[in-house]
């Protein structure tokens, strides 16, 4: 049983209604997945790998985190 907030108050039945609409995508390395001041439009799970978080201002990049 998955006990991550997005599922805790879910009945099993719109569990498994959620998880059978995902779909696996492969990102490759330094790929902008969600950009900063942007909405995204879709909902990501880290299975491997890990994902820096970028902080730009003007051509400079400095990471604040990785997850």
């Amino acid at each position: 049983m998955v006990s991550a907030s997005l599922a805790s108050n879910a009945s099993p039945f719109l569990f498994l209604r959620r998880v059978a609409k995902m779909k696996v995508e492969y990102i490759p390395p330094r790929e902008d997945v969600i950009l900063q001041n942007e909405a995204p439009d879709d909902v990501y799970t880290i299975v491997s790998g890990e994902v820096e978080i970028i902080d730009c201002e003007g051509e400079k990049e400095h990471v604040v985190g990785t997850l």
